[in-house]
């Protein structure tokens, strides 16, 4: 009984040791310069659509990756329509990195003109889903069944 009370605490007292060694390697994500790691391809995006685009963040919530969210930056304020195509260009890529993953799409756009170091995510002036019958009540209730009930939408003016 007492060799398995001193294997036990051997381990505790390991883990704990490894802990603080990676520490004090500089293991801490604010001194880390963090890459954001996504399914688009910025420079396909931009010279397809005419509109020079940078992948800001990207984030999935919930416990299954049923909602996907990207923040974009745009090249000056792209009129409603540019910002569809610009978003259908991505969404293809997305879906087509990971398909039938993600149950919803919202893509944050944020202007160059608006964009501050530091705060830049948190303002945007565009916001585009891409919903199951474009409606945020069916997501992960309805079949994807590739995507095709799915609908657009783009809203124009400041969201958070």
């Amino acid at each position: 009984m007492k060799r398995g009370w001193i294997f036990f605490g051997g381990i505790v007292i390991g883990v704990m040791l490894s802990s603080a060694c990676g520490k004090g390697r500089g293991g801490s994500e604010s001194t880390v310069a963090v890459a954001v790691i996504s399914e688009i391809d910025e420079t396909l995006v931009s010279t397809a659509s005419g509109v020079k685009i940078k992948v800001l963040k990207t984030e999935t919530i919930g416990i299954s990756p049923i909602n996907r969210f990207y923040w974009l930056r745009v090249e000056g304020r792209p009129v409603k329509e540019k910002l569809l195509e610009i978003s259908k260009i991505a969404l293809d890529q997305i879906i087509a990195a990971k398909p039938n993953l993600y149950h919803s799409f919202t893509f944050h756009l944020i202007s160059s003109v608006d964009a501050q170091p530091g705060v830049e995510i948190k303002k945007c002036y565009a916001k585009v889903t891409f919903l199951p019958e474009g409606d945020w009540q069916k997501v992960g209730r309805v079949p994807i069944d590739g995507y095709g009930a799915y609908k657009l939408n783009c809203t124009i003016g400041e969201t958070r």
